[in-house]
Parts: C-alpha cells; structure tokens; sequence
C-alpha cells in the first residue's frame, strides 16, 4: 500500500496506540508510520480537560496489566518514560491509588458533574480518596473545586449544599453546618460517574421536605 496508512479506518488511532501498544509490541508501533493519526491530531483539537475521560473510554476495556502496558508504551512513543508507577490493580479513574498522583482537575474531568450537586460531591469524593478526609467544610470543597479550574459559587454555596442534602441524597443529613459528609448513595453515585446511566440505576435514599411532612403528617396521626 505504499506510504499509505496499514489501517485505513477512523479507528487508526486507537489501534495504534491501545492494542498495538497494549500487546506490548512497542519496537513495531514505533517503526510504523500512520498518516492518517497525523492527520486526524492536526484536524481534530480538544482541549486538555477533555483528555482524562477520552483515555478512560479508550483503556476501559482491556486488563489492568494491558492498560499499563499501554499508557508506558505511549510515553516510549514519545521519548519519555511514565512519571509514575502504575498500580498493578489498574486501578480506574476515581478509585483511590497507591501513588496518590490525580489532582482535582483530573478527577473532576473525568467524573464530569453536571450540576452544582454533583460538583460537591465529586469534591468531597475526592477528599475521601486522596485526603483520607470524611468530613468536608465549605472552605475545604471550594479549594478542591477551585484547583480543578471550575467556578465555586460563595454566595449559593447553603443552598446548593442543602439542595445535594435533602433533594438529591448525595450527603448525609444531621451532619455539622460546616462538616458535610457523603452519604454511601454518593459515595456510589460518583463512584459511577462518568457513566450517568449507571448513576441513575442507584437506589436513591428518600430525602427532603415531602419526606419531612410526611413524618410529621404520621405523628400527628398518632
């Protein structure tokens, strides 16, 4: 086929740089040239926060040893050998890891909350597994939130930590004012997050005024 690409599909890309490099055959990845993963990365730009959940939906198929393979093989590629020892549990992005390296920005990119709600509570997730921290103060989520480069709402930040409270479930009630704890639905419901139809298949626990009245309405019963 001449100088052309060996692979000519949209898929190059990800053939290339995950089974290739995930078999381990390195030395043949190198040696190959594609024009058109050339073409394709002059073509298509995104920005650096999109990256975490575009590597995720690539590596979230093959084996904890083959997605290792694949992410040191890729730095070979470009000269440069991995920063870090991967953890041989692979293990996925959110779950806590043996070198403690994923900073806000990448955990929140690749959780990618949709609401003000869910951007506390990836915060506090993230507090959990990387600071080993339980409780969670409205300065202590703001910094999180602030180091991801995602805009923290000072002036809302009652209501919507009331609203995540006693609407969405996400953390407990009768917690401190400034000790906000997640409560094991969220703690599930971020787990599951980026993938929102897995989310939403969580059994999620009966918050918020209507369950209030309701109790009261049962005692004044009585």
């Amino acid at each position: 086929m001449g100088t052309g690409c060996r692979i000519p599909n949209p898929q190059c890309r990800k053939i290339a740089l995950v089974k290739r490099l995930a078999s381990g055959d390195v030395d043949v990845v190198r040696s190959v040239r594609y024009p058109c993963f050339e073409a394709q990365r002059t073509m298509t730009k995104i920005g650096v926060e999109q990256i975490p959940a575009k590597l995720y939906e690539l590596l979230q198929s093959l084996t904890p040893e083959e997605r290792s393979r694949a992410v040191q093989a890729t730095f070979l590629l470009f000269g440069e050998s991995a920063p870090i020892s991967l953890p041989s549990s692979g293990t996925p992005p959110g779950k806590p890891n043996l070198s403690g390296s994923m900073t806000p920005f990448a955990f929140v990119q690749t959780k990618n909350p949709a609401n003000k709600g869910e951007m506390l509570a990836v915060a506090a997730r993230y507090r959990e597994l990387h600071e080993n921290a339980q409780t969670h103060s409205k300065e202590d989520l703001k910094k999180v939130i602030t180091d991801a480069r995602r805009n923290f709402d000072n002036t809302n930040f009652a209501r919507d930590m009331k609203n995540a409270r006693r609407q969405a479930g996400l953390f407990n009630l009768g917690t401190e004012r400034d000790a906000s704890q997640l409560s094991y639905y969220g703690q599930q419901y971020v787990d599951a997050l980026p993938d929102k139809e897995a989310a939403s298949k969580l059994k999620k626990p009966k918050v918020g005024g209507r369950a209030k009245r309701n109790a009261k309405a049962r005692s004044n019963k009585g």
